[in-house]
Formats: structure tokens, C-alpha cells, sequence
């Protein structure tokens, strides 16, 4: 099989004649990888790549095999399988020397595969749900069609998941298959368009040890008038799953077990409206270190009154309920050095990190389509911080490629903070920031652009920032980011899923595993540097 090997120094860089990486130059908190290794379909499975298979789509981590070491979940959601886009996962495992595709799983959806587009793979989440020692996988569908059995009568893009549950072998390969309805009625919360599935993310918001799992429909539509007036289409909803259930799979989760929340629920903050797409995106951090996890939802299409289309996060805080009962709105007004606009999509990308070190999460909200003065759609991100009270608003920071210390320039479409990472690459106690900015034009047309600024106690460190180039046109680099490690240190994956495979496959995709060295690692006595991977 073939690999894509990048080899790294600290000050010279050798480049792939298929893909490449530049380096900004000697960073002192060495937070350059030093050696890189690239995975398409072709070399991850046995399956072949094909054109606009989106290979790198998603990712997510876990250890599905208990053995300790980090495994990767990546997300093909246009693969073609007898019809179109119905998509593809493939499972790499992890060991001392990173991934491997010695055992790779691929996945398929574990249903009749309809007619038309699935987009299985579309969202990816890790969990333990059932508290056993492995993570389990749940794979997003949303366009996942659902026919009346007795009227025959299709509707489109209702949505589902699958849960396939980890294994001292990794993920089994049949999944268990949820959607919007609750117990098999025909008469359920199954709506058309309404894209059950599109964001995933778990967290224990009850505390009691077992993982729970959210899950978006942004298009459904909410009738708030009960029981008059027309509903609200494309307002959005998500649905909670609670782990450790007696009579669920695996004593896992269970479709008849659960909760779900709208802006317009009893004791929500807000009102649903036609088009907010609430739950377009998902993300889980303890962000008042209470012991329960906390659900940050992206709502990027709301409109704060006069201002359309201008996004908010909306944060539900764990409590030995669950996710009730206590949430908190933020908009761009309440950034420091940003104000709410129209069309800026705040909220669009969110990650949780403990950036300052101080064990409590905090949280990063991506504006990507934020106008710089005459810079349309030049994208900014905000770093807001996590105190015993929640998060602070207070002592957030708003930067983007006009802040001093980080590379390059704001520019049209460019489109930064489109997908955010927050993790410890240096091993210092303090996660750095990842910023993917995968519509730049650095090398050619949409070659796509990552910036990493570290961490330190009073927030970032942006005169350490470096940043690494897509070396091809529409390779869109940095679109989506994991993370693993090795005996050497961590190790941070990057996609590029509208990137060429070696056989012409336009848009078949790619990832790539850049590897950091931790210093307090390679400085011990006796460490024998031997890094090599016989796949």
C-alpha cells in the first residue's frame, strides 16, 4: 500500500510530491511537528478511493479497543455505495507509534441503503455509553430517508444515527439505529428536512458516570403557538440520549429514554424561530468545573433583533437532572473587541480546551463569515474563558489573521475560524488553539491554511503562534481536526477532504498526523529515538 510520508525538523521540512506542509520557522515552545504521515482511503483500508468521497470529512477520537491508545473515526460522507453520497467510515487504530491500518474498520450503514444521499459519516461523536471500558462510535446520517410503511409515502432527509459499540476487538461492525421517532409510531417526531444527525457530541451531564449523547436536527420545525398558528420551520431542536440504560442495547442508550430541547421549551432562554438552526452545532466542556459536563449549542443563523442572520451559543449547564433548567445566551456583543453583525454566523464552529491552564474548560466560538472592515467574509474566533461561576464573557478575546503575532493577513473568503481545536501539543498544562482557516489561497485556490497558538495562564500566546500551509488548490487543509499520540508525544490530525488522490480521484480526500515531540519524554535519560511505522 502506499503512504504519504512527511519528515519534519525543527528549521527544514521535506515536502511529498502528492501533498505538502510548509513551517513558519523555529518556534521556542516547539510547537512544530517535526514528522508527518498522510492517510487517504487507499492506504487507511482495503477499500479503493473514488471521486468526491469527502475522506476526512468529520473526525473524532476514542479508544474503541481499551487498549490505551487514542484510535481515529474518519468520516467519508459523499461515498458513493450502489447510489449516491451515502457515505463511508473507516476506523483507525492507535498504538505507541500513532495510527495503524493493521485491523481498520470500515463501516457502513446498518440499514437498507436508500435510493438517494445518506451522508453517513456526516457527524461523528465517542463516548462510553454503557460505562464498559470502550468507547463506543455514534455515526451521523442525516440524510436518511424514512418511507410509511403502510402509505408508502417517502420523506426525505428526516435523519438518523448509529451507535456502533466499542470491543476489546474495536467497534462492532452492526450498529444500533436511532432515529427522531421515539418508540415506533408512525405518528412521531419524524420530520422531513428536519436532518436528525447533523451534529453529534456526548459528555455525563448527570453525573452518573455513564455518557450521554446529543443529537441535532436543526431543520426541524417547532410549532410554538400551540395549538394554533403555523410552525416555525428550520428552527431546530436536539435530542438527549442517556447512557447505562438496563433495557438498551449493550445497557447503553436507548431511543425511548430521552430528553429534548428548544429555544421555546418551558424554562429555555429564547424563542424558536423559522430558520435559526438550533443545534447546527454541538460541543460538551465542564465549564464551571461542577463535576457535570455542559452543552454549548451553536445557533448561527439567529437573528438578533434588528440584525439577521448574526448567531448566538446558547449553554445548557450540567446538573445531577441532566440538561435542564439552566442556560445562558451569548452573542458577538458580549465579546471583547467584537460586535454582533449581520451574516457573521457566530457560533458556527465550536471546541472546548483548557487553554489557561487552570482545569477548567473554556470554550471557542468561530465567526467565520465576520467582516474586517471591507473584508467580506475574512472570519474571526473568540476565546471565552471558564470559571467556577460558568463562562466569562468578561475576559474573552476576539482574534482572527489581523491579530499581531499571528501569520498573514485577513482576506476575502478566507473564512478563519471555520473549524476549531483546542489540545496540549507541547505538554506544558496549557491546550493550544487550532484554527482552521481552509479556504485560504496560500498555495492556490482554497489549498486551505492552520493556525496553532498556544496557551498560557493569562489566555494566548499569540507571539508564539506558527502555522502550517495546504500545499495544493482545493485541498480545503484544515477542515476538520483530531487528536492522537505517541511514545514520543501527541500528535495532532489534520483533513483535507477536497484534496486529489494519487489516482486522479477529484475531492476523494486525505488526512494528515503531524507529530509533536514532548520534551519531557525525549530529555529523559536513556530515551532511544527510533521513530518509523512499517505499515
Amino acid at each position: 500500500m502506499k503512504k504519504i510520508l512527511f519528515i519534519f525538523s525543527i528549521s527544514t521540512f521535506f515536502l511529498s510530491t502528492s501533498i505538502g506542509i510548509a513551517q513558519s520557522g523555529v518556534v521556542n515552545k516547539m510547537i512544530e511537528p517535526f514528522f508527518g504521515f498522510g492517510w487517504d482511503i487507499d492506504n487507511s483500508s482495503t477499500a479503493q478511493s473514488l471521486p468526491n468521497d469527502r475522506f476526512g470529512e468529520t473526525l473524532i477520537n476514542g479508544d474503541f479497543n481499551g487498549d490505551g491508545f487514542p484510535d481515529l473515526a474518519i468520516g467519508a460522507p459523499n461515498r458513493d455505495i450502489f447510489a449516491a453520497d451515502v457515505g463511508l467510515v473507516i476506523v483507525l487504530y492507535g498504538n505507541q507509534l500513532g495510527l495503524t491500518n493493521v485491523n481498520s474498520s470500515i463501516i457502513t450503514t446498518s440499514t437498507q441503503i436508500e435510493a438517494d444521499s445518506e451522508f453517513f459519516g456526516k457527524s461523528l461523536a465517542s463516548g462510553d455509553f454503557n460505562n464498559d471500558g470502550y468507547d463506543d462510535l455514534a455515526i451521523g446520517a442525516p440524510g436518511k430517508h424514512f418511507t410509511n410503511p403502510i402509505s408508502m409515502v417517502e420523506f426525505e432527509n428526516t435523519g438518523a444515527i448509529y451507535i456502533h459499540y466499542g470491543s476489546a476487538s474495536g467497534v462492532t461492525a452492526t450498529g444500533q439505529f436511532i432515529d427522531a421517532d421515539e418508540n415506533d409510531e408512525l405518528t412521531s417526531d419524524r420530520q422531513e428536512f428536519a436532518e436528525f444527525g447533523h451534529a453529534l457530541t456526548s459528555g455525563d451531564y448527570d453525573g452518573d458516570g455513564f455518557d450521554d449523547l446529543v443529537v441535532s436536527a436543526p431543520g426541524q420545525s417547532i410549532l410554538v403557538d400551540q395549538p394554533f398558528g403555523d410552525p416555525e420551520t428550520n428552527a431546530g431542536i436536539i435530542f438527549i440520549y442517556y447512557g447505562g440504560q438496563i433495557n438498551s442495547a449493550n445497557m447503553g442508550l436507548n431511543s425511548e429514554i430521552r430528553d429534548t430541547l428548544f429555544q421555546s421549551s418551558p424554562n429555555v432562554q429564547g424563542t424558536s424561530e423559522s430558520n435559526d438552526l438550533f443545534g447546527y452545532s454541538l460541543a460538551t466542556g465542564d465549564f464551571n468545573n461542577n463535576g457535570f459536563d455542559d452543552l454549548a449549542i451553536g445557533v448561527p443563523f439567529e437573528g438578533i433583533e434588528p440584525i439577521p442572520v448574526a448567531g448566538l451559543v446558547q449553554v445548557f449547564y450540567g446538573n445531577n437532572l441532566g440538561l435542564i433548567n439552566d442556560d445562558q445566551i451569548y452573542q458577538q456583543d458580549d465579546m471583547i473587541g467584537a460586535a454582533t453583525e449581520a451574516g457573521d454566523l457566530f457560533g458556527l464552529a465550536l471546541a472546548v480546551g483548557d487553554i489557561n491552564g487552570d482545569s477548567i474548560d473554556d470554550l471557542l466560538i468561530g465567526a467565520p463569515l465576520e467582516d474586517i472592515a471591507n473584508i467580506t467574509d475574512a472570519g474571526v474566533a473568540h476565546y471565552l474563558p471558564g470559571t467556577s461561576i460558568g463562562l466569562d464573557p468578561a475576559n474573552s478575546v476576539t482574534f482572527s489573521q489581523e491579530t499581531p503575532g499571528i501569520f498573514g493577513v485577513a482576506e476575502t473568503d478566507d473564512r478563519f475560524g471555520l473549524s476549531l481545536l483546542a489540545t496540549d501539543l507541547n505538554a506544558d498544562g496549557f491546550d493550544e488553539v487550532i484554527v482552521g482557516v481552509p479556504f485560504e489561497e496560500n498555495n492556490g485556490v482554497d489549498s486551505g491554511f492552520i493556525h496553532t497558538i498556544p496557551g498560557l495562564n493569562t489566555g494566548l500566546d499569540f507571539a508564539e503562534s506558527s502555522f502550517i500551509a495546504g500545499e495544493n488548490a482545493n485541498d480545503n487543509f484544515g477542515h476538520s481536526f483530531a487528536t492522537s499520540e505517541n511514545y514520543v508525544g501527541p500528535s495532532l490530525i489534520i483533513s483535507m477532504p477536497g484534496s486529489e488522490s494519487f489516482d486522479n480521484d477529484l475531492d476523494s480526500g486525505a488526512i494528515i498526523e503531524s507529530f509533536y515531540l514532548n520534551p519531557d519524554i525525549i530529555h529523559k535519560d536513556g530515551f532511544d529515538f527510533n521513530f518509523s511505522k512499517d505499515l
